[in-house]
């Protein structure tokens, strides 16, 4: 870039010398427009086509270049269920993505996407492929383990979301779920899925609420958001070891649920996880768990008691508000704080041990708990917030 400076007349008569910067010509490209070579004043903004200042332009737009056509190249992309050529230029797309046509053979133009017998896959990064769609009519649905002699290795997100199948078999080697993939299959009564699958998405099974009964997959280590949200005909729930963390409502509104095994190596409940789930009797919260989210439980009305290991640093305020079976809570090791309405409306509950270690309760934390005969209040609390006792009528 460089600077000449020249004594010429402004264009508005004000007599300023004009300081010009040279602006050298950039070549269009089909991403983006170019500019002629040119020279501007920084201080007025006059733009003129010589470096004396003599040839002024009067409409900028003149400056610039248009944009490059896009060159298709021999490639396509995907995106899903779509396909689009890309650029020999910038490798982006040339076109606006269109759907997949397949020929008689199954296979589309693009090479990458195939048909067989209802399913349709598209090429993956790890050199497997990945089922996109099923427009199949069979309701009772085994997945074929390869096509073509290509493994597959992933489902994507809602491939079966809404559909009418009422069971589906998982083939060894697929290794993801995609989200919302079997959301809301109203139907669907058995599913199989192998140890192979690391990965399940978000809410992938929510809403199917004909299943009675779920084993998770031994290589999974977290449990997505809402995973099996709304799963109500669920009875039975494997959760295996190895599971690290339950999202946040994965398994809220299992109201057939009535037992629960949590595996020890969980270390984290998310909010809401298990709202709802109105038929469970009996919870164990296993050692290692260091934080349970903000009503966990909440409305989890047929517990009868629970027992807090000294491992969790952090309980979400409300976390068994309204569990209204609930007899009987021991906390152990060295809390310091219990949060917000964490047993409000417990009105079965009729016995708290509460550890000498804490110094803080909380807003309505025992409110409405209307069978509470006795509570032990440690020494050691300086804080105790309002309503805490509030129609606690047996006290």
């Amino acid at each position: 870039l460089s600077t000449f400076i020249f004594t010429l007349l402004s264009c508005k008569g004000d007599g300023h010398a004009h300081t010009l910067a040279h602006r050298e010509a950039v070549a269009s490209t089909c991403t983006s427009k170019g500019n002629i070579e040119y020279w501007y004043c920084t201080e007025c903004g006059e733009c003129f086509t010589d470096g004396e200042g003599k040839n002024r332009v009067n409409n900028r737009s003149s400056l610039e270049t248009e944009r490059l056509s896009h060159v298709p190249s021999g490639e396509w992309g995907i995106t899903g269920i779509l396909h689009y050529r890309v650029c020999a230029l910038c490798g982006l797309p040339c076109d606006d993505p269109s759907t997949h046509t397949a020929d008689d053979n199954g296979i589309c133009v693009c090479g990458k996407y195939m048909m067989s017998e209802g399913f349709a896959f598209v090429e993956n990064d790890l050199g497997g492929l990945t089922l996109v769609s099923y427009n199949g009519e069979d309701t009772v649905v085994r997945m074929p383990k390869k096509h073509n002699g290509i493994l597959i290795t992933a489902i994507a997100d809602n491939v079966f979301k809404g559909s009418g199948i009422e069971s589906i078999e998982i083939p060894d080697g697929v290794l993801s779920i995609g989200e919302y993939a079997f959301a809301d299959c109203g139907s669907l009564n058995q599913i199989v899925i192998p140890d192979s699958v690391a990965e399940i998405g978000e809410r992938a099974f929510s809403g199917c609420t004909s299943l009675k009964s779920m084993t998770l997959p031994a290589g999974l280590s977290e449990i997505k958001t809402g995973l099996m949200e709304g799963c109500s005909g669920i009875e039975t729930l494997n959760i295996p070891e190895g599971i690290r963390k339950i999202g946040t409502y994965a398994f809220s509104g299992l109201s057939q649920l009535r037992e629960l095994s949590l595996p020890d190596s969980l270390e984290e409940i998310g909010g809401y996880a298990f709202y709802c789930c109105t038929s469970l009797k009996s919870l164990k919260i296993p050692d290692g768990v260091t934080d349970i989210g903000e009503r966990a439980f909440i409305w989890c009305s047929n517990i009868k008691s629970v027992e807090l290991p000294d491992s969790i640093t952090r309980l979400g305020n409300a976390v068994f508000e309204n569990c209204t079976h609930m007899e009987s809570a021991v906390f152990s090791g060295s809390w310091r704080t219990i949060g917000e309405y964490t047993f409000s409306g417990c009105s079965g509950l009729k016995s708290v041990l509460i550890p000498d270690s804490v110094q803080e309760i909380g807003n309505g934390v025992f409110a409405g708990c209307r069978s509470l005969l006795s509570v032990n209040i440690p020494d050691g609390v300086t804080a105790l917030g309002r309503n805490v006792f509030k129609d606690c009528s047996s006290l």
